[in-house]
C-alpha cells in the first residue's frame, strides 16, 4: 500500500495542507511544534478511526474554526488500484468513506492497515503485558480478516469471565 497524496483540513494545528508522497520514502522535517506528528496522526486516524494520542475527538479539531469539523482525504494505491479514503469529524462524530461510499473504520482498517512505531512504543518492552498483547492482536488481525471475529469473541469471553469473578468475589 502506498499513499499517493494526503489532504488535511482543520486537524490539530493544521488548517489546510496537501502532501504529495514519494512512492518510496517521504520525510517530514521541521522544528518542534510545527505539525509533523499531526500528519502521522492523521494517517493513523484515517486507517484506524482513532488517534494514537487521545481517545477523545475534541483535541483533534482545530479550535480557531467556527465550524467544528475535520476532514482527512487520501489517495492510496493498493494492488495497483487507486482508492480514495476519507474521514470526517463533525460535531465530534466520526464518519468514514471508502471510494466515496460511507463505511466503518473497521472495514477501512482491514483493507488499509497501519502499525505505528514511536518512542512511546518502547512501553511494549518496558511495561506490562497489555501493550504487548495489543500489538500482537493488531498483527494477528492484519494476517487474516477472520481473526477479527475470533479476537472479538475472545475479548467478550474475557470480559464476561472477569465480571463473573468480580460478582463471585462480592458474594
Amino acid at each position: 500500500m502506498n499513499i499517493k497524496n494526503l489532504s488535511v483540513f482543520q486537524f490539530r494545528n493544521i488548517i489546510h495542507e496537501n502532501i504529495h508522497f514519494n512512492s518510496r520514502v517521504t520525510l517530514f522535517l521541521g522544528e518542534n511544534g510545527q505539525g509533523k506528528t499531526n500528519f502521522v496522526e492523521s494517517i493513523y486516524f484515517l486507517s484506524k478511526g482513532r488517534s494514537f494520542r487521545t481517545p477523545e475527538t475534541e483535541p483533534l479539531i482545530y479550535n480557531k474554526s467556527d465550524k467544528k469539523a475535520v476532514r482527512i482525504l487520501a489517495e492510496v494505491i493498493k494492488d495497483e488500484t487507486l482508492h480514495r479514503l476519507e474521514s470526517q469529524i463533525i460535531d465530534e462524530k466520526k464518519f468514514f468513506y471508502l471510494n466515496e461510499k460511507r463505511n466503518n473504520s473497521l472495514k477501512i482498517f482491514k483493507n488499509f492497515p497501519v502499525i505505528l512505531f514511536s518512542p512511546e512504543s518502547l512501553s511494549i518492552i518496558k511495561e506490562g503485558p497489555d501493550q504487548r498483547r495489543a500489538l500482537i492482536d493488531e498483527m494477528v488481525i492484519l494476517k487474516d480478516d477472520q481473526n477479527i471475529n475470533i479476537l472479538e469473541g475472545y475479548r467478550k469471553a474475557v470480559k464476561s469471565r472477569n465480571a463473573l469473578l468480580k460478582r463471585y468475589k462480592q458474594g
